[in-house]
């Protein structure tokens, strides 16, 4: 399958726009109608409509009035050149806006990760913010955390997810005669029955495990497999292993309740962890909430409930005026 170009994109975002505008024209439907019957142009906005729907802008319902607001504000007599411009200004939102990285600041996000074939035509993925478990046919569980993306291959001799992005966890159902793999750029960690979870840090990739054992080895490495208990953690970079050491439970995901436990730590590497769990952007002044330690268990699905959990335990007060964008400060 040839891979899309950046230019067909932006013409399938500039499209998705317009159609959710509310504003289209009955030329502009057919225009669309005929520019769709290429295969590459359908199969275009078939994935900017995948990628819009990660944000879930146009689905939700303030999303979708900021869209017809900025349309709105142009007049009953509109400007096509006027018009085209905010078109392709809020297209850009999709495939090209420079900077977008620093602005969501989540490692691991980038506008390439968003739109790279291995991401959108993953066997499994999921969005900003969500989780998800499945039960594969062997009864092992697989639960994927945020923005991330897994290819799954079960055989009658071997079991192998491989993780593309992200972060997953794997309780694995015992099988003496297909081990069980969860392979990264080169990394396989490997076990035949136990609970252990990879995290692409995007300069490395963690490794935790959290029953039996597991062993980490490297395809293109001569050296040799490093043994991880229960309990404990490694980190592997550039195709070397890190020493082995006991996993931080400082503030960690519980993923059989989906949750977040924190004991002890400041605040703004709890937000730094809620970012990535977010759409939008969580705007705070680190000097400034510093001093303010959290120690708790929250749900991984809801930032805004733990922001109002953390606002019932600590001097802090939370704006969430504009859609996709949260200010946490201190109380006044």
């Amino acid at each position: 399958m040839s891979r899309l170009s950046e230019d067909r994109l932006q013409k399938a975002a500039e499209w998705h726009v317009i159609l959710h505008s509310d504003e289209a024209s009955e030329q502009e439907r057919a225009d669309f109608q005929r520019w769709c019957a290429s295969l590459d142009n359908a199969r275009a906005y078939h994935e900017i409509e995948k990628v819009w729907g990660i944000f879930d802008v146009v689905s939700d319902p303030a999303g979708s009035r900021v869209v017809k607001t900025i349309l709105d504000e142009q007049g009953p007599v509109r400007s096509r050149r006027i018009r085209q411009a905010t078109v392709t200004t809020m297209s850009l939102l999709l495939v090209g806006l420079i900077g977008i990285d620093q602005w969501i600041s989540r490692p691991g996000f980038t506008l390439r990760s968003l739109l790279s074939p291995s991401y959108l035509f993953a066997d499994h993925r999921t969005g900003i913010g969500q989780m998800t478990s499945m039960t594969l046919s062997d009864g092992s569980v697989v639960t994927l955390g945020t923005f991330s993306a897994v290819n799954i291959t079960l055989t009658d001799d071997k079991r192998l997810v491989e993780l593309l992005q992200g972060e997953v966890d794997v309780k694995v159902a015992g099988d003496p005669q297909r081990p069980f793999t969860v392979s990264f750029e080169g990394t396989d960690v490997t076990a035949l029955g136990t609970r252990y979870s990879l995290h692409d840090l995007g300069h490395s990739l963690e490794v935790n495990v959290t029953e039996s054992n597991v062993k980490v080895c490297h395809k293109t490495s001569s050296q040799q497999c490093t043994g991880v208990a229960a309990g404990q953690s490694v980190r592997v970079f550039e195709g070397k292993t890190g020493p082995v050491t006991a996993r931080d439970t400082s503030m960690y995901i519980d993923w059989s309740r989906s949750t977040l436990v924190v004991t002890d730590q400041p605040l703004p590497a709890v937000l730094d962890e809620l970012q990535r769990y977010y759409p939008g952007k969580l705007i705070y002044n680190e000097s400034q909430l510093s001093g303010l330690r959290v120690s708790g268990v929250y749900r991984m699905g809801s930032v805004g409930e733990t922001l109002s959990l953390l606002g019932h335990s600590l001097p802090i007060d939370t704006d969430d005026s504009v859609p996709y964008l949260i200010r946490v400060n201190i109380r006044k």
